[in-house]
């Protein structure tokens, strides 16, 4: 599977059948083999069999979902919460991140 991320979420109210319908729609994929989909605020990923993945990205780039861009483009990371986590502006927001922990405080440094 091939995870692919869509610029659509819960704010364009999206559900999991808008994604399915329009994937399966467009490039002519039976629903069933659409793999997992993680629906998030304003973004939302889906997993499709590797073999299609070039059709989907290729075909869904110019359509849309809720009348709304699909904003398609592979996903990076090797694990979901990898893609929101690790990015520049995050490490520079959260640097000592790695040094704090819940239930743990006294080992943020100056405490």
């Amino acid at each position: 599977m091939v995870r692919f991320f869509l610029g659509v979420g819960r704010i364009h109210k999206v559900a999991p059948k808008d994604i399915v319908g329009a994937i399966a729609g467009e490039t002519g994929i039976p629903g069933k083999a659409i793999g997992a989909i993680r629906i998030l605020d304003s973004y939302s990923f889906v997993e499709v069999p590797k073999e299609h993945a070039s059709d989907v990205y290729t075909i869904m780039k110019e359509r849309t979902i809720r009348n709304q861009p699909t904003g398609i483009e592979p996903a990076s990371g090797s694990n979901r919460r990898d893609v929101k986590i690790n990015n520049s502006f995050f490490n520079w927001v959260f640097p000592v991140r790695a040094l704090w922990s819940p239930g743990i405080p006294h080992l943020l440094p100056g405490i």
